[in-house]
């Protein structure tokens, strides 16, 4: 075995040799290595930890005869081009369940918060609900096919007391909200009533139309109410409550054309007592991305009750914004935003000092030298 001062630094070798370092590391944190799909795992998503008990929430997802307990075991969904969702536990790495019925490739998927439901979307222009037990057996009671398109989003969010049908039967009170490259989002009631599968159109509460191309993101403030969606058409709208049961219980109250290229991704995020609509444009025509944050407090880029600018913004992408999230952190008071970007780069703003960079991770997602 060669020692490390014998590799030539103006070859290869070094980059090999760290190659095969970094790999043997990552098999000692390796804690499972689930295989199972047969094509391009899409995404994965944890089941969340049990709630609070209701009396200490007002707005947990909706529950379910079998809610998990304390004690659950953790399981993790994987949703796959191969058309499958497969269930998990975190613990053993066992299998505990695979949800067939898709008729295409499943790309995303969303928990409820009490994790009684699974919500996965696929290119069959479908959303299914599943009903996850306990120990992870699942059964779908919803199939969601108002849809002309594929499903690029969906978000779970409480639903307004004045909207809530008398005779609607029991349930938790809680909508799903669906974009779709159709141009259009849909809202949906598909927790309430007993398990029907076959019965979609019940589920549909209304359809949010008015966007030109397709709506490739929408996310739900609680706090304020609001609905974003976010389109190709290089606009995002905003989308509030009213009393009418047309349209979702939503009307849109303005649209925001910014000029920066199609509107991608959008995110609600709050700072303390401020919240924050974060979103990202892409330019096709120079292959950048902008990421934009607006207040949604009435008062900082607003006028005559409109939009007009937003209150910070953020450059130097070298690509399309992929993914965005945000968290707070008590110690310190900071609200961190993470950006990632296809160029391989992941940055990291503290939305609470107005924007400062904390984290600029150039390079880390770059192929290493000798991997494949």
């Amino acid at each position: 075995m060669r020692k490390a001062l014998e590799l030539s630094l103006s070859s290869e070798e070094c980059g090999h040799a760290l190659a095969r370092i970094e790999e043997a590391c990552a098999r000692d944190f390796l804690a499972l290595n689930l295989v199972g799909h047969g094509d391009t795992v899409q995404d994965v998503s944890w089941r969340p930890p049990p709630p609070l008990p209701p009396q200490h929430r007002v707005d947990s997802p909706p529950s379910s005869p079998s809610p998990p307990e304390k004690s659950a075991r953790p399981v993790l969904a994987t949703a796959s081009l191969d058309g499958t969702v497969r269930l998990w536990c975190g613990d053993s790495g066992i299998l505990l369940h695979v949800l067939r019925g898709h008729e295409d490739k499943v790309t995303d998927l969303l928990w409820s918060r009490d994790g009684a439901h699974l919500v996965s979307l696929s290119l069959d222009q479908t959303a299914r609900v599943w009903r996850v037990a306990v120990d992870g057996s699942a059964a779908c009671v919803r199939i969601l096919s108002g849809h002309s398109g594929r499903a690029t989003a969906a978000a779970i969010f409480l639903e307004a007391a004045r909207d809530r049908d008398p005779g609607g039967g029991p349930g938790g009170g809680h909508l799903l909200a669906t974009s779709s490259t159709d141009c259009t989002a849909r809202i949906w009631r598909p927790f309430d009533g007993p398990a029907s599968p076959a019965s979609p159109a019940a589920a549909e509460v209304g359809v949010l139309a008015g966007h030109r191309q397709m709506v490739t993101c929408l996310d739900f403030c609680s706090r304020l109410g609001k609905l974003a969606t976010a389109s190709a058409d290089n606009t995002f709208r905003l989308w509030e409550r009213h009393g009418g049961r047309g349209e979702g219980g939503f009307a849109c109250t303005q649209e925001v054309d910014w000029g920066s290229g199609a509107v991608n991704k959008c995110l609600f995020v709050a700072v303390g007592e401020k919240d924050l609509l974060v979103t990202s444009h892409f330019d096709v025509k120079f292959e950048r991305s902008r990421v934009l944050v607006w207040d949604m407090g009435g008062a900082a880029g607003w006028a005559d009750g409109k939009l007009v600018a937003h209150a910070m913004h953020f450059e130097g992408f070298g690509g399309k914004v992929t993914c965005l999230d945000a968290a707070a952190f008590a110690e310190d008071g900071s609200v961190l935003l993470a950006a990632g970007c296809s160029d391989g780069t992941v940055r990291v703003f503290d939305l609470a000092s107005k924007g400062d960079v904390m984290f600029d991770l150039v390079d880390e997602h770059l192929p290493a030298v000798g991997s494949a």
